[in-house]
């Protein structure tokens, strides 16, 4: 069987209910892009007839003593559903380190009960983890990828790693974006006191560090002010910002539930992201979605999805001066602001919805579906 990476496979002509296993490791109740993604990817599925999709959680506790304790009842409980034919497709989201070790064992149940495996390329730094692996880790991890029915990336640099690094064969490999809701709720970029927003976990991996450092080098004439949402050690990172003589102009409001972020992007300017570490943001598509123009770095699938000049600006990770004269340049001109956060919000419309990723993460499901209880493993 062979996906094409650019364009899904037709669907099957069969309309039964197709049962997916989608796991990931909190769910949608987490704190990221991932659970994000998952509650989009739920609420989609919901509304398709032959598509009965299920999120199954891995992690339980917060706390590493009691993940580790409960880790083996989660996965024999999974493990037994498989076995009494739940699911016809098992889809597990994959993240560096610990993430893909626990997803190994997920897949190896699901292919012995004999159900279709899907593994979806999400977590940030997977280049940069896989390049530290020991030789023998790095042989495990491509043999975990080489057993799964298909693989899913969210861009293409993701893909060059999949194929070329991974092993992969190109034909089980397809290009998903991230895609978000259409809430309506779009933003006015054009304010005399322009407000930044920033939404992604507060710390070293999202460049917290290189934005304030950034934000401290920005003219004393310039009127803005900035809110960095997210989860982090918010106290070291305040008394960073207070060190800079940024009290009065950023805030830390913590992390913002789904409804509250898009509504306090639609109340904003620019959408800014450091990054150092990333896969392809769900927070810059939903500021795309809300209209704002976007200021990200030159990491992974970033660019792919930023049209550098034309719906955003595209600077160099850990780097304070660029970040800082691109901040600049769009907090003076308020219409090259609005102009770049329509041209954002048509190309949101044109490639970066749910529907349009959901729909063909669907279609994929569809194809896999077929083999489904048809070949135990042990068929390659």
């Amino acid at each position: 069987m062979t996906l094409d990476r650019a364009t899904p496979p037709a669907p099957d002509d069969r309309r039964e209910t197709i049962r997916v296993a989608l796991v990931s490791p909190n769910g949608t109740s987490g704190l990221g892009g991932i659970s994000r993604f998952c509650a989009y990817l739920e609420r989609r599925s919901a509304v398709v007839p032959d598509v009965d999709l299920s999120v199954h959680r891995t992690i339980r506790s917060g706390r590493p003593v009691l993940r580790m304790l409960a880790e083996p009842g989660i996965l024999t409980r999974f493990a037994l559903r498989c076995r009494r034919r739940r699911f016809d497709v098992v889809h597990v989201n994959i993240a560096p380190g610990n993430s893909t070790w626990r997803k190994q064992r997920f897949i190896a149940v699901a292919r012995a009960a004999g159900c279709a495996t899907v593994a979806h390329l999400h977590g940030s730094g997977y280049d940069e983890w896989y390049a530290s692996l020991t030789d023998r880790r790095a042989s495990r991890v491509r043999r975990f990828f080489r057993s799964v029915d298909h693989v899913i990336v969210c861009g293409r640099h993701w893909y060059d790693l999949a194929v070329e690094q991974l092993g992969v064969e190109p034909g089980r490999v397809t290009i998903i974006p991230n895609g978000v809701p259409d809430t309506g709720e779009l933003a006015d970029p054009t304010r005399a006191q322009a407000r930044m927003i920033s939404l992604g976990l507060v710390g070293e991996r999202k460049g917290t560090d290189v934005l304030l450092h950034a934000l401290a080098r920005l003219p004393d004439d310039l009127d803005w002010r900035a809110d960095l949402a997210g989860p982090g050690d918010v106290a070291a990172w305040t008394a960073v910002r207070d060190e800079l003589g940024l009290t009065a102009r950023v805030s830390f409001p913590g992390w913002w539930p789904e409804q509250v972020a898009r509504a306090e992007l639609a109340a904003s300017d620019v959408f800014v992201l450091a990054t150092r570490r990333e896969n392809q943001p769900v927070a810059i598509v939903e500021a795309m979605a809300a209209g704002l123009p976007v200021v990200s770095t030159a990491i992974a699938a970033i660019p792919e999805v930023v049209e550098d000049g034309t719906t955003g600006l595209i600077v160099p990770a850990d780097d304070p001066g660029a970040l800082a004269l691109a901040l600049e340049s769009l907090l003076r001109d308020p219409a090259r602001r609005a102009e770049m956060g329509r041209r954002g919000r048509q190309r949101y419309e044109q490639g970066y919805t749910i529907e349009r990723s959901a729909d063909r993460i669907h279609t994929i499901y569809r194809t896999l579906s077929v083999v489904a209880g048809k070949e135990p493993e042990g068929r390659r």
